[in-house]
């Protein structure tokens, strides 16, 4: 069974198991099951995981202001690369959006993502 069947076997388990005629529930369940919505869900997924996340980080650390351009210039150089191939964003090597400082991604969940997308 693929990663993503068994995700949407339990997620369908969890839903069935619920009493009563739920009709939030079951539009939830309906939209999960809508592969247009997961793969929506997929890319947001894994743009949280190598701009979002590491972009969070910068800004909550004790980085100064000053040093701020160095990012921006790391960012526009990731995203025009991500543009011209964005096949990059899955590959196992793939980096976030700065270079190693700010990459402390959970690999875990980040191989999570991977497999079920």
């Amino acid at each position: 069974m693929s990663d993503r069947a068994a995700v949407m076997k339990s997620f369908n388990e969890k839903f069935d198991a619920t009493p009563g005629d739920n009709k939030k529930l079951k539009s939830v369940l309906l939209d999960a099951r809508d592969e247009n919505i997961q793969a929506i869900l997929c890319a947001i997924s894994i743009l949280y995981m190598h701009f979002t996340a590491p972009y969070w980080r910068l800004i909550n650390s004790s980085t100064k202001y000053t040093a701020f351009p160095k990012y921006v210039k790391m960012i526009r150089d990731r995203m025009s690369q991500w543009i011209e191939d964005p096949s990059i964003l899955l590959n196992q090597n793939c980096k976030g959006v700065f270079d190693d400082e700010f990459w402390e991604v959970e690999e875990e969940r980040l191989d999570n993502i991977k497999e079920v997308c």
